[in-house]
């Protein structure tokens, strides 16, 4: 993912940027900042931790298998093929999260394939890499550019206990906490959208 990131700043010809991730997206987005400061102006990260990983890794695991069994034939409607879809992952996750999931559900005009428009495949192979995440970014130095993290109170992505050592990676960060669980931009809209831009104008 680092890579893609690598490859989108020079297709784009960008010399510095404002990254933001959530989740697995956050621990890319940190990685990036950390191999490549040069490129990154300012770094949001969004619920993840990059020296801690909760026991629930486990649950992203069935979360995207269970994604690639859902059965969708193509003859039924979009609207068919997501109750099937949140039926199914209502075994797996909480409903806030189904409805998270399903969002990126999509249907081809031409064929009336279902498909998710993020690599499932990709996604769920490149899990033992997010569990030795910490290794990857272990000899890497720490980045001094602004930083600021948004977590949510209820979700176990981020320790408090752990802040410390996180600042040794980040020296420059701070950290916001909003009351919410692992979606915090849809659960805390109005709130997260006040911090991003606060922090991104800040001088």
């Amino acid at each position: 993912m680092t890579a893609d990131l690598v490859a989108f700043t020079q297709a784009k010809s960008l010399s510095q940027t404002c990254v933001m991730g959530h989740s697995m997206g956050g621990r890319s987005a940190m990685h990036f900042t950390l191999s490549h400061p040069d490129l990154v102006e300012r770094l949001i990260v969004v619920d993840i931790s990059p020296v801690y990983i909760p026991g629930t890794i486990e649950d992203m695991t069935g979360i995207f298998k269970a994604m690639l069994q859902i059965d969708m034939p193509p003859d039924m409607s979009l609207s068919q093929g997501r109750q099937a879809a949140k039926e199914k992952l209502g075994e797996t996750v909480d409903r806030s999260s189904v409805d998270f999931i399903l969002l990126n559900l999509r249907k081809r005009p031409k064929t009336g394939e279902f498909y998710w428009a993020c690599n499932v495949n990709v996604l769920l192979n490149s899990l033992p890499g997010f569990t030795r995440y910490g290794e990857h970014i272990a000899n890497l130095p720490p980045y001094t550019g602004p930083t600021t993290f948004i977590c949510g109170t209820r979700s176990p992505y981020m320790e408090r206990e752990s802040w410390p050592e996180v600042l040794k990676i980040f020296p420059n960060a701070n950290i916001h906490w909003l009351d919410t669980g692992h979606l915090v931009h849809l659960e805390k809209p109005q709130q997260f959208i006040q911090i991003v831009t606060e922090f991104l104008n800040d001088p």
